[in-house]
């Protein structure tokens, strides 16, 4: 069967989108011109990346709604001659039976696609937060390791009210640490004490933990 044209209908013509939600058919066509219906690489690519729901596996049960569109767009455009006319046609082009296998193919060959380009974005964001997440565990470490310096000091310093480091003290989380190490700061700088670039480091960290 020759492949559908569309005489008479503007280049690059397609719904709008009110006679998309009137005809209720899906959005995509409102974007998808009339002469990508017959061209099944172009057409499965788009209705797999606009469908508004996860874009199903089974190609059989794609075309068959794709069709059913179709028709419901063709009842509502009778008075649309051509219109009505190439919606016919085009319906009448997916049931050929090579037709069918061709558009089969080509979704499968479009979804696996889909599919792989979700899972390079999902590994990629997932290697970002990797990342942030060992640079955050580093920072708490350097953190941690300032706290300690900072301790050992006041240790040594009988007028800080601070009590020196306990064994209870050394298994509290970094966390845990930094909030009260932050608390401590906060009130030094308060009082106006000057703080050092060590201590300034620990506050910034203290005011995101508590926010």
């Amino acid at each position: 069967m020759q492949v559908p044209i569309p005489h008479g209908l503007p280049h690059k013509f397609c719904l709008t989108e009110k006679e998309c939600r009137h005809i209720k058919v899906p959005l995509y066509f409102s974007t998808l011109t009339v002469e990508s219906w017959v061209n099944c690489n172009t057409l499965t690519k788009f209705i797999i990346e606009n469908s508004e729901t996860q874009a199903p596996r089974n190609a059989n049960k794609v075309l068959a709604s794709f069709l059913a569109d179709l028709k419901n767009i063709k009842n509502n455009k009778k008075a649309y001659f051509n219109f009505f006319n190439y919606c016919n046609d085009v319906i009448e082009f997916y049931q050929k039976s090579e037709k069918k296998k061709e558009f089969y193919t080509a979704y499968t060959e479009q979804y696996n696609l889909f599919q792989d380009k979700k899972k390079q974005v999902y590994l990629g964001e997932r290697s970002t937060n990797l990342l942030t997440q060992r640079a955050l565990l580093q920072q708490l470490d350097n953190l941690a390791q300032d706290i300690d310096v900072l301790e050992k000091k006041q240790t040594d310093k009988p007028s800080i009210s601070r009590h020196p480091v306990s064994k209870e003290d050394s298994t509290k989380s970094v966390l845990t640490r930094i909030v009260e190490a932050g608390v401590e700061l906060h009130n030094k700088y308060v009082g106006g004490e000057e703080l050092t670039r060590q201590e300034i480091d620990i506050i910034v960290v203290y005011d995101q933990i508590k926010v």
